[in-house]
């Protein structure tokens, strides 16, 4: 029990030392890609001229902070638009132009604990 006052001083000082070498002693977060406060359930507006919906069955969704990840993950895709996801049904509904690839969508939605493929 002696020994422990001597660790945590032994610890104080190197944490000290840490501090007083380090270049900026100030962490600054990564900026992250704003979200939106709530994904959308379902589209809105017209389908735009050489764009089609199309839709996925997504395992593995099951609230709103699964389908907040989806949703971003969809929109990094070149030639997405709009974007729904709805948790509860576990189904995507993505807006892409007409030649981006249905895997390519499915591949973006497929992460961690979520598996997506075309519905049928």
């Amino acid at each position: 029990m002696k020994a422990f006052p001597a660790l945590i001083a032994a610890a104080a000082v190197a944490l000290g030392v840490v501090a007083w070498r380090s270049k900026d002693p100030h962490y600054v977060a990564p900026a992250r890609a704003a979200m939106p406060t709530s994904v959308p359930v379902t589209l809105t507006g017209d389908v735009p001229d050489g764009s089609v919906v199309r839709t996925f069955e997504v395992t593995g969704m099951g609230c709103d902070g699964c389908a907040g990840k989806l949703y971003d993950a969809v929109t990094r895709i070149e030639g997405v638009g709009d974007v729904a996801v709805y948790p509860i049904l576990g189904r995507a509904e993505v807006v892409v132009a007409h030649d981006v690839d249905p895997a390519t969508v499915a591949a973006a939605l497929t992460f961690d604990k979520y598996t997506a493929a075309p519905a049928e």
